[in-house]
């Protein structure tokens, strides 16, 4: 009787093993017919957003194995699709989602006004940068190159984050519940840029020892950082209006 029983129980198992390698293939094929159905911008885009997220596990496992001794695996990262613009906007917009995400855990540090906000702001960008950013896995200085990280990751988000106070105290931008979307895109936008000038300064100084960063690496991360600061001024709009929308609906 007990082993026709467990007999049973293994057919059903076996049955329960290969309904989910049927589910598993199905949805590979769904999403290769979905890649295929998608225009090449909207995939790249899609794939740089969601390797952001792998980037992000892959340097919070690294620091965890080498803090703790663990041996959490990293995940693989295509990188077939790195270079195109779509992948580097999807990349983009996965930070502010990351950053913005993390700065809930901030919230009550500091003061409300510019200093408390930059404060903010650089204790989340040094945890992004010191702790979620991968290091290259034969860099035999990968505490330094992490603290290093870690004092740039704080400056330029501090930069951007103080910014964003200041000019939010001008009257060049209304409060942020009557702001409209292009004026908190442009907000966000010109805290990126400071936050750029930052990073690029920062790195001569930290990473380069030198005085001044090269003319290129002043234009390329103020596009980079005021991209992410619009994207990010895009999310700080977007989503009080959902979560109010959702609560509505709700409501009815």
């Amino acid at each position: 009787m007990c082993a026709a029983v467990n007999q049973v129980a293994l057919l059903h198992s076996c049955i329960l093993l290969k309904d989910q390698e049927d589910g598993l293939n199905m949805l590979t094929k769904l999403e290769s017919v979905t890649d295929s159905l998608m225009p090449p911008v909207v995939t790249d885009f899609g794939l740089g957003f969601k390797d952001t997220f792998k980037t992000a596990a892959n340097g919070a496992a690294q620091w965890l194995n080498c803090v703790y001794g663990t041996h959490l695996p990293e995940m693989e990262i295509v990188p077939d699709h790195k270079q195109s613009t779509a992948a580097m906007a999807g990349s983009i917009a996965g930070n502010a989602v990351i950053f913005m995400a993390l700065s809930l855990g901030t919230r009550g540090i500091g003061s409300k006004g510019v200093g408390g906000t930059a404060l903010r702001a650089g204790l989340t960008g040094a945890f992004m940068e010191g702790v979620l950013k991968p290091t290259a896995a034969d860099d035999p200085h990968v505490c330094i190159t992490r603290l290093e990280n870690c004092l740039i990751g704080f400056a330029t988000f501090a930069s951007m984050g103080g910014t964003a106070e200041a000019l939010s105290r001008t009257a060049l931008f209304a409060l942020p519940a009557t702001r409209s979307l292009a004026s908190t895109i442009t907000y966000g936008g010109l805290s990126g840029i400071a936050g750029g000038l930052v990073h690029a300064q920062a790195e001569a100084w930290v990473k380069d020892r030198k005085f001044f960063a090269n003319p290129s690496n002043y234009l390329s991360d103020t596009a980079h950082y005021g991209a992410f600061g619009v994207s990010c001024g895009g999310l700080g709009y977007a989503v009080p209006r959902i979560a109010l929308l959702i609560k509505r609906m709700e409501g009815r």
